[in-house]
């Protein structure tokens, strides 16, 4: 393209940096004194930002060529993912600076049970650090937005299989309208969950409603749902059926002298009780009597 041919290119003279297990020259000799070694590649990669030269080049990224330092494990939950990452990633970024840890790798959306975090460091030290900065959010992020239901040793539904936990999860989703819900069997944020073995607990978070870094607003209406479905199955709890307003009679009648004062304004401010009582008669048979100030009496309502 034009803008390619337009292009200035500078050139320098390239430093190599090695890991001081190879080309070695002489005694103690590498590649001058700018090779800095594992160092000087840890800073590198802390500086460095991809662009479309790296792209073009066909580069990976470090996380794609060397296993992580550590991993955490987080519920998938766009809410939790969300928070975790912050505004434009913020969170990610200053724990980052915080610990000194080389990359974190987050994931780009909810698209599992559980969901792995690969933190890259020099050292295990620096991977903790940042891993316990990342599971302190993430605690904070389950408190926010989950709905934790705990599954007693002495119920049915401890018993039940793999396969039914499983399958009772998706029912769960489907029924609920799109709750997000991941079952916890215990262990550290740095292990996996194991797919077999006593379910410890039901977490339930709201519905996903964004791809990418989350929802700004969630809404809780599937979560909800969810944590009822789940008590019914597990816990034995059947839902409580929502109760009629005390007061029904009174909310009726607030509604029929809107709807009267409505209907008069239509009419000029200016209608006869007759009139009013052949309109409302049929839908408040009962409540209608009271309204009649007399036999083809007028009925005058001012409206503001």
């Amino acid at each position: 393209s034009h803008a390619d041919q337009e292009r200035v290119w500078v050139l320098s003279d390239p430093q190599v940096l090695t890991d001081g297990t190879q080309y070695r020259f002489g005694e103690g000799e590498r590649f001058g004194r700018g090779d800095l070694g594992l160092k000087g590649m840890q800073m590198f990669f802390k500086s460095h930002k991809c662009s479309w030269l790296c792209r073009a080049l066909g580069l990976r990224q470090i996380h794609e060529l060397k296993p992580p330092t550590l991993q955490c494990y987080i519920p998938g939950s766009t809410n939790v993912l969300a928070g975790l990452l912050g505004p434009e990633g913020q969170i990610v970024k200053e724990i980052r600076r915080a610990t000194g840890v080389t990359f974190i790798v987050v994931p780009r959306e909810a698209y599992a049970e559980w969901m792995p975090l690969d933190v890259h460091a020099s050292s295990m030290s620096k991977a903790k650090d940042a891993a316990r900065r990342i599971r302190e959010r993430c605690r904070a992020m389950v408190i926010q937005y989950g709905l934790l239901i705990s599954v007693p040793p002495d119920v049915p539904a401890a018993s039940w299989s793999a396969d039914t936990w499983s399958a009772k999860r998706l029912q769960w989703i489907r029924q609920s309208g799109g709750a997000q819900i991941a079952l916890y069997r215990g262990g550290t944020m740095y292990q996996p969950q194991p797919d077999e073995g006593a379910v410890a607990q039901v977490w339930c978070f709201p519905k996903g409603l964004e791809r990418g870094k989350g929802q700004r607003y969630a809404s809780h209406k599937e979560r909800d749902e969810a944590k009822v479905l789940v008590e019914r199955d597990v816990l034995g709890i059947e839902p409580q059926k929502k109760k009629e307003p005390e007061d029904s009679k009174a909310s009726d009648m607030d509604k029929l002298q809107k709807r009267i004062q409505d209907f008069i304004q239509r009419r000029g401010g200016v209608c006869s009780s007759r009139d009013l009582c052949k309109e409302f008669a049929a839908e408040y048979g009962k409540i209608w009597p009271s309204l009649s100030s007399g036999k083809g009496g007028a009925a005058k309502q001012t409206t503001k």
